[in-house]
């Protein structure tokens, strides 16, 4: 019987770990930017239009930069796009399908730029 019961105990486990499931607008060509406050999260528009994914992100990027010229520790920023989710930090820009989800890497830091990581020199 316990043996039985192991399988379900575990799955059930693994699914109290995921928490809960937090969708990305799906608005088509707006890019947002993800306000967290306390344990509610928002999501701001900050353009419209956006052609895709990665001028969405260069928009969130440039965001970033006039936030840590105001208040330097603001180092990581959390957007979304058409429901995927961008997460900007000190290595690059990375992209999931979901918040809790694995992030891929789209834009890499080099040289004080952000290139496609096949453009970064081995």
């Amino acid at each position: 019987m316990i043996t039985r019961l192991l399988p379900v105990l575990a799955l059930a486990g693994l699914a109290a770990c995921a928490g809960p499931k937090l969708p990305a607008p799906t608005d088509r060509g707006v890019c947002y930017t993800m306000v967290t406050i306390g344990q509610t999260h928002r999501f701001d528009p900050i353009a419209r239009n956006q052609e895709d994914i990665y001028h969405c992100a260069l928009e969130l990027e440039r965001m970033k930069m006039n936030l840590e010229r105001l208040t330097p520790q603001q180092s990581e920023i959390t957007g979304s796009f058409q429901g995927r989710f961008l997460f900007l930090n000190e290595y690059g820009i990375f992209q999931s399908d979901r918040y809790d989800g694995i992030r891929y890497l789209m834009l890499v830091r080099y040289n004080r730029q952000l290139v496609v990581p096949s453009a970064v020199p081995q």
